[in-house]
């Protein structure tokens, strides 16, 4: 919990609301699976991150809300650090989201949960692949490209061949299109400490014959740029031209504006890019 914020309690009804210093009742209408709570102790009981998710739905932005179910159905936790977040086994899926959704009538924010919880894509490492895969992916409706959703950090068994290259029999790219045999690396700051490492499992692939794209954050904050990664990945999964509707030119600015980090950040070469910061990917100093 951060330090100076108060506790959330989630109450059965209005008359049980007590609000006051360090306590900030909440009323959910309407009622909720079985399954939405779990006991910390004896009665103590936390809301399950699928509830988390519903309740947020009411209060928060539709990226906003897809970002937040990349992050419960991913590997990772925002964190305060130079990092910004933290490893760790997801807590839901996609299909748990759904399912928990599903079984939730008339309450308040459930339609709009239903709706990005359907575009939430499991098993992203990073907030950085989680707004990579979102940017790529996401309906041009919404201002993304939609581009075939890939698999996140799935695991690949490589040839004898590549496996000498990469050392080792099973290598998992960021993102992966197994049908068409495409894969996307980003090269974070991780990349730039891990640099032989990160070679090798794109040459092992390649040696494989898989067409792997690379993608740093100097390209998919130049709107051309990225654009032009998507146009040149859609020819690889799909054979053809990516049609983009001009009208949805500015919902691709916001929804990029919306995903991308702007605090300091690191171009393709390791070098800092100052500018502003969102607190899910680069938090200041003192928040979670």
């Amino acid at each position: 919990m951060r330090r100076g914020r108060p506790v959330d309690l989630l109450v059965a009804s209005q008359g049980q609301r007590r609000n006051g210093s360090g306590v900030r009742c909440h009323c959910l209408s309407g009622e909720l699976p079985r399954r939405s709570f779990s006991e910390l102790a004896p009665n103590v009981y936390v809301c399950v991150p699928e509830l988390c998710f519903l309740q947020l739905a009411g209060s928060h932005s539709p990226v906003d809300l897809l970002r937040l179910g990349m992050e419960l159905c991913g590997h990772y936790s925002l964190a305060e650090g130079r990092r910004g977040f933290l490893d760790r086994p997801p807590l839901c899926s996609r299909a748990g989201l759904l399912a928990y959704l599903d079984a939730v009538h008339a309450t308040r924010g459930v339609a709009k949960a239903r709706r990005a919880a359907g575009l939430v894509i499991d098993g992203s490492a990073s907030p950085m692949e989680s707004s990579l895969a979102l940017l790529l992916c996401l309906p041009t409706r919404w201002g993304g490209y939609g581009l075939p959703r890939p698999i996140l950090n799935g695991q690949l068994t490589l040839s004898p061949g590549a496996a000498r290259i990469v050392g080792q029999r099973r290598c998992s790219p960021d993102l992966s299109w197994p049908q068409r045999r495409v894969a996307m690396e980003y090269l974070g700051r991780e990349y730039h400490g891990e640099f032989g490492r990160d070679l090798s499992r794109v040459l092992g692939l390649r040696r494989d014959g898989w067409r792997v794209e690379l993608v740093g954050i100097g390209q998919l904050r130049n709107q051309a740029a990225a654009t032009e990664l998507a146009r040149r990945l859609n020819r690889h999964l799909r054979g053809r031209d990516l049609v983009l509707p001009p009208s949805k030119e500015g919902k691709r600015t916001l929804l990029r504006e919306s995903l991308l980090p702007f605090g300091h950040v690191w171009d393709d070469e390791g070098n800092a890019m100052p500018s502003l910061r969102p607190s899910w990917v680069l938090p200041a100093s003192g928040s979670l």
